[in-house]
């Protein structure tokens, strides 16, 4: 209801809340705006995959080869498939 009072709601872009708000460098808001933001698709087809957000170069801190994920990213990655598997077969039935 709140909501419906607000008569000027300016939009303000998540990398320009990041940067003016939360003091993020201006690279640093880029980088995770375009984290989020890949993340934040409604459509799931068009939504970035887990693997593919993990290998995103926000969450890169070079403690392992690019694209090569770390032993609790591939942990993250096995589960995160098996739940996936898990739901569609439970929701075909």
């Amino acid at each position: 209801r709140e909501l419906r009072t607000i008569r000027n709601l300016t939009f303000w872009g998540l990398e320009s809340v990041l940067f003016e708000k939360y003091k993020f460098t201006e690279d640093e808001a880029h980088q995770l705006a375009s984290f989020l933001q890949d993340m934040l698709v409604l459509d799931p087809r068009r939504r970035v995959s887990a693997r593919n957000a993990l290998q995103h170069a926000w969450l890169s801190d070079g403690a392992h080869g690019p694209g090569e994920p770390s032993r609790e990213e591939q942990r993250l990655l096995d589960d995160i498939a098996h739940l996936t598997k898990k739901h569609s077969k439970t929701r075909r039935k």
